[in-house]
């Protein structure tokens, strides 16, 4: 979450917009090598498995963020604008980002340390992170008191089987499909055949599947068990949307909200402001702060440019942050370097993600499995890593699994990637 007072933004300048792809980054003066143990002490505690909380792990208000202070206006550099709006439509990094201000679902993630490396599935619109009885077949959930939207209105469970049902719509073709093929008890994308038109021609998904028997209850009815259903509900796209304010697509571009922030104005390609909501309860939520009176984001700046604007630290900028900007190759090295005003402003971490190179398939040599892998093993990796601006900046993967995630393997190098970054032309 944002937090508010010149020191903690400063805490966020430089690097909240490169945190995110800077993998290994190393702090300040310290050497790459110090910093990746430290990465990777890290990444393992992040590796722990994730509790799901219960009633009271759910209950707010969300710890108070040291330092932080009230008010305030945060100005937010990005390159790219938000194609989507609509908790449905929403499955990329940089619009789960924002969706973390304005949207709230059942379930979310808790911060249990102010290191950033534990966290636990909580109860956010709900009382606990879900309870079954039937290893996963079925799970329940109860909305919390006082719960309500952006304009007002509360929110109840006719809001989340709106939020479900209109999934199956075809317009809403963007966003996670986990939990409509769960539903459809099917893995394929005809899950749509059990709501074609969502709820919009007045059907309903039956009770055997979704059941919402009051105002603040909802069941999950599986044929098959779903034990991460807590994890998939934390996702943004699984968010609630407003039935009374539900404008089918126009919805995307002007959702109502539910999280601590609403929008004020929203200009794709050029701008957003985001304000307070005041029908935001803090004592509703475990996992988010609102210290900052306003947000005001600037779209198509690129990466260069708001490295070297977070770096001057001056004006506005002394209370900028990206939220999803990389440090451009050009700046890692005053980022990196031994000022001790940059450093104070320098996080260092582990992205979630693993870049990858796509194969054109289309080229009929390339149809042939054996000139996959020869590629593959050819594929010199080193000339990529010193594009992205060295070994300060990113690693060389083994697999596809970041260091961050349960199930990360460091041994783990098919394609001799981590033992000959610079290929193996004899093994191809």
């Amino acid at each position: 979450m944002s937090r508010g007072g010149r020191q903690t933004y400063a805490a966020l300048s430089v690097l909240a917009a490169g945190a995110l792809v800077l993998t290994g980054c190393s702090k300040g003066g310290s050497s790459a090598s110090d910093n990746s143990k430290k990465d990777q002490q890290n990444a393992k505690a992040q590796q722990a498995s994730i509790k799901f909380g219960d009633a009271a792990d759910s209950t707010g208000p969300a710890a108070a963020v040291p330092g932080a202070k009230t008010g305030g206006t945060l100005e937010v550099l990005q390159r790219d604008s938000y194609a989507h709006l609509d908790p449905g439509q929403i499955y990329v990094s940089d619009e789960g980002s924002l969706a973390t201000l304005i949207h709230r679902g059942l379930t979310g993630y808790k911060s249990t340390d102010n290191k950033g490396t534990g966290h636990e599935v909580v109860g956010d619109l709900a009382t606990d992170s879900g309870t079954t009885t039937d290893g996963g077949k079925t799970w329940k959930y109860t909305l919390k008191d006082g719960v309500k939207f952006s304009d007002g209105t509360p929110i109840t469970s006719a809001d989340f089987r709106q939020t479900f049902e209109r999934l199956f719509a075809p317009f809403i073709n963007q966003g996670p499909t986990y939990l409509q093929q769960w539903l459809a008890n099917t893995n394929g994308s005809d899950y749509r055949k059990l709501l074609p038109d969502g709820p919009y021609k007045g059907k309903h998904l039956p009770n055997s599947v979704l059941e919402t028997p009051d105002a603040k209850t909802i069941i999950f009815h599986f044929k098959t068990p779903h034990p991460d259903l807590p994890y998939a509900l934390a996702m943004a796209g699984y968010d609630v949307v407003s039935k009374k304010g539900d404008t089918k697509e126009k919805y995307d571009k002007n959702p109502v909200t539910s999280g601590p922030y609403k929008i004020q104005s929203f200009k794709s390609g050029k701008s957003m402001v985001l304000v307070k909501n005041t029908n935001w309860d803090p004592k509703t939520d475990p996992i988010r702060n609102q210290y900052v009176n306003q947000m005001n984001f600037t779209f198509n700046v690129q990466y260069e440019d708001s490295s070297k604007a977070l770096l001057a630290d001056t004006g506005a900028d002394q209370t900028g942050v990206s939220f999803n900007n990389s440090v451009d190759a050009g700046n890692i090295s005053q980022v990196l370097g031994g000022d001790a005003a940059v450093k104070a402003r320098t996080v260092a971490g582990y992205q979630p993600y693993v870049g990858q190179i796509n194969i054109n398939m289309k080229h009929s040599a390339l149809q042939d499995k054996t000139v996959r892998e020869a590629i593959a093993y050819a594929l010199p990796i080193t000339p990529i890593i010193r594009a992205f601006g060295g070994s300060s900046a990113a690693e060389v993967a083994g697999g596809f699994i970041s260091p961050t995630v349960s199930g990360y393997d460091a041994s783990f190098d098919p394609w001799g990637k981590k033992k000959n970054p610079g290929g193996d032309a004899a093994k191809a």
